[in-house]
């Protein structure tokens, strides 16, 4: 059974080139990991928008 602390998006891979490798923070927008580059391991900083924030923030890009 998983922890309720344990984040599902450590160790998985995103665009198939990055690897989330831990997490640096969260706040109301979203959670921000740092991520490798599989590659080359460069390291980044990757942000993922919570779900809420997204409707909101594709309801205002609408509007424009």
């Amino acid at each position: 059974m998983k922890s309720r602390h344990e984040d599902h998006f450590i160790g998985r891979y995103i665009f198939n080139d990055y690897r989330i490798n831990k997490k640096l923070d969260e706040g109301s927008f979203g959670k921000v990991y740092v991520a490798s580059n599989i590659k080359t391991n460069e390291l980044f900083a990757v942000k993922i928008v919570s779900n809420r924030m997204f409707i909101i923030l594709t309801f205002y890009k609408k509007d424009l």
